[in-house]
């Protein structure tokens, strides 16, 4: 196992109950594509790159209110700004 690399496994079953609009599905398989981007760019050495698709994969899940989704992209932002060396924005 490589150190500093963010291993996840994504499990399909935690989706919200309720079927959002459309538009929220979109943007919701657009978020969920980013964080994949963003943890395979990270375990690449990829750093800002990552952080980059992290980010946007937070504002998407921000704009559909997925609070759980929201959480994870967080934590995987904290891991790659910590792993850029940024311990102070990593708090």
């Amino acid at each position: 196992m490589k150190r500093n690399t963010i291993t996840h496994e994504f499990d399909s079953g935690s989706q919200a109950e309720i079927v959002p609009p459309q538009e929220s599905d979109d943007n919701l398989s657009e978020a969920s594509k980013l964080l994949r981007q963003g943890i395979k760019q990270q375990q690449t050495g990829e750093l800002i790159a990552a952080l980059k698709s992290l980010q946007q994969s937070l504002g998407l899940f921000q704009a559909v209110g997925d609070l759980q989704k929201q959480a994870q992209a967080l934590s995987f932002l904290g891991l790659v700004t910590y792993s850029a060396g940024d311990y102070k924005g990593a708090k």
